[in-house]
């Protein structure tokens, strides 16, 4: 065989378009956009100084204009193609203050800031019951754009707010599909001490329960480690008197808090799910 044959060969691909839309990626605008941005020229432009860029105008109405139109117009809940064409349709100006100096953080809350409170009854169960109870709501949507409905009018306000589209995976914002995808619910918290003046118990995980249509599975949370696979950067202490599991952090040492799950796991999930 000559040497030149070696570059006459045809490359056949199972995959179609469907089939990569399907099983790897979201859509196939999702691989446009991609493909986009991956031939997308970046020059190498200090945009933290204005002088490096600005020649002419308002170098504040530069900043301006880049800011408005993250807080405007960025998809937070949109779709991973509608969130990559944005950046695509951005400045660099745009991509610098969206990636390195506007702020993305969701903020935080301090539960009884001025204290615990006063039990209104007798615990149960080693719980104390406290006369003001503190929650946080989260709503799956779709919902409406953040701006208030009463300053404009209704049919302005659609392109702000959720769109239904189960096609790119828009549903509801809370919404599990454990048999396809995973889900994941992530939180910090810092705890200083425990109240046991007031309560005999502070559990974050005592049980895990997971409902669908009628069917359902649930699990102490001294079992937790059989459907999880232990991660050796935490340790625990479980009851199995109690029933829970106490997740303990190294103070010298930062650790995130996560665990996958195993095989059993998945197997009691697919159960609930047929």
């Amino acid at each position: 065989m000559s040497l030149k044959n070696l570059f006459t060969q045809k490359v056949i691909s199972t995959n179609t378009v469907e089939n990569v839309e399907k099983n790897i990626v979201e859509s196939k605008n999702y691989i446009s956009e991609y493909t986009t941005q991956k031939d997308k020229f970046v020059p190498k432009i200090d945009f933290s100084t204005a002088s490096n860029f600005v020649s002419f105008g308002s170098a504040e109405e530069y900043y301006r204009q880049s800011i408005a139109r993250i807080y405007g117009t960025y998809p937070y809940d949109g779709s991973k193609s509608e969130k990559l064409k944005w950046h695509n349709e951005s400045s660099y100006l745009d991509q610098y203050i969206f990636d390195i100096r506007y702020p993305k953080s969701t903020g935080y809350i301090n539960f009884s800031p001025t204290g615990w409170g006063v039990t209104s009854s007798a615990a149960v169960g080693g719980y104390g019951n406290p006369t003001t109870k503190e929650y946080i709501t989260i709503k799956g949507g779709p919902n409406t754009g953040s701006e208030a409905l009463e300053s404009k009018p209704l049919s302005s306000l659609f392109d702000l707010s959720n769109k239904w589209d189960s096609t790119l995976n828009r549903t509801s914002n809370l919404g599990f599909d454990l048999s396809n995808s995973g889900s994941t619910v992530e939180f910090w918290l810092k705890k200083p001490a425990f109240i046991t003046g007031s309560t005999q118990k502070e559990v974050i995980l005592e049980n895990v329960k997971m409902d669908y249509y009628g069917k359902s599975f649930q699990f102490k949370g001294s079992d937790f480690l059989n459907f999880y696979r232990p991660n050796d950067s935490i340790k625990t202490e479980i009851d199995q008197a109690k029933g829970t599991i106490k997740f303990l952090q190294n103070p010298k040492r930062f650790n995130p808090i996560f665990f996958y799950p195993n095989e059993k796991l998945l197997a009691e999930i697919s159960k609930i799910y047929k």
